[in-house]
């Protein structure tokens, strides 16, 4: 999706999520706003944040990380310290957890649904 997006959106997600989202996220967004990434085989989706410039904007982040997450959250076994930043169309995501005063961890965590663990695989 190579769309950059204007921090305020990023904010306004976090704000919606109640949580910090890590740096490295933040400045990742802002100039990509999704796209794939691979690791351990297999391809990942990343959730756009929803960028609300125009209506083209609008249509390609209609699916975004707030709508996402809320629908992760129905997941049985779903983490609830847990935000959902993309999917490899299995069932799994990939999360990023929050720690204590609503902070998102800087490591990457695969998160499987059907045993319902989270393997760290910041460096995968």
């Amino acid at each position: 999706m190579a769309q950059s997006v204007d921090i305020k959106f990023i904010e306004k997600a976090e704000a919606e999520l109640g949580v910090s989202l890590p740096n490295w996220y933040r400045v990742s967004m802002q100039s990509l706003n999704g796209g794939s990434v691979s690791f351990g085989g297999e391809a990942w989706e990343l959730y756009p944040i929803l960028d609300l410039t125009n209506k083209k904007s609008i249509r390609k982040t209609g699916d975004n990380l707030v709508l996402n997450q809320k629908s992760a959250q129905d997941w049985p076994g779903f983490p609830s310290n847990a935000i959902a930043i993309g999917e490899n169309g299995t069932g799994d995501h990939i999360v990023l957890l929050i720690l204590d005063g609503g902070i998102a961890d800087t490591r990457v965590y695969h998160w499987l649904h059907e045993t319902g663990k989270c393997i760290d695989v910041t460096n995968a």
